[in-house]
């Protein structure tokens, strides 16, 4: 479905896009609010559908800020990054995890602001987060196809593919692969070095910081991922012991 409904807002925006340099040049500073501007041809009706747009996208700013800090949450709470201890603290009556919230939200208004002295730069710190997600995209599909190689059994699912799953797997990874490299690509030929896409180098030295780290320290008390971990509900609620399911389960 989601491939398409792409396909379908690909032909779309072609179809609407007009001239490609003043799409790219517009004075509104925004390409797509040209793009609306010229299919609808009405300030009106642009200023509507840019509404639209920032309400959805403000809408998708809170609910990444919400899965971003959880995750980094359950990450603390089994030991794996660091200062653990006090990101994975939640205030009694709270009932969030202010800390680690704080962390994302902070560490992506610093990051944010890159724009502001260079957009080369910033652009670099963009195609290091995707090539971070299709990273750990072809590692989750890695492991899964390694264990049908293997024939080793699978988790009780509600849905299964069954031996189709074989090549939905080596189909996704052969994508991942190809997206991943291109990922590095300097955004045109002959490039300069202010030019150069140096996101491969801070992804070399992301991953030879945190696997030092690991054989370090976080080795030594990293414990999860866990499937299930043992929360006590808060004393004003008069209720024993109860099993929660973790956020990084299986």
């Amino acid at each position: 479905m989601n491939y398409l409904l792409g396909f379908i807002t690909i032909i779309t925006l072609v179809f609407c896009l007009g001239d490609l340099d003043n799409a790219i040049n517009s004075a509104t500073g925004q390409p797509y609010v040209q793009v609306l501007l010229n299919a609808t041809q009405s300030t009106g009706a642009t200023i509507a559908l840019t509404v639209v747009m920032l309400i959805l996208l403000i809408s998708c700013a809170v609910n990444t800020a919400t899965t971003s800090s959880r995750q980094l949450w359950s990450f603390a709470r089994d030991g794996g990054p660091p200062f653990s201890a006090w990101l994975s603290r939640v205030r009694p009556g709270w009932d969030i995890p202010m800390n680690a919230m704080t962390v994302s939200l902070g560490v992506t208004a610093i990051l944010s602001c890159i724009v502001i002295g260079s957009a080369t730069a910033y652009g670099v710190f963009v195609t290091l987060v995707n090539s971070g997600l299709l990273s750990s995209y072809a590692i989750c599909i890695g492991c899964i196809l390694l264990k049908r190689i293997r024939g080793e059994p699978f988790p009780p699912s509600q849905f299964s593919l069954g031996g189709a799953g074989n090549i939905v797997n080596v189909i996704a990874l052969a994508f991942l692969s190809v997206a991943w490299v291109f990922q590095f690509f300097p955004s045109a030929p002959d490039p300069t070095g202010t030019s150069m896409n140096w996101s491969i180098l801070i992804f070399g030295a992301v991953i030879i910081f945190f696997t030092v780290y690991y054989a370090v320290n976080a080795r030594h008390r990293y414990t999860g991922p866990v499937v299930h971990v043992i929360g006590t509900r808060r004393s004003d609620e008069q209720t024993p012991t109860d099993r929660m399911p973790c956020s990084t389960s299986y």
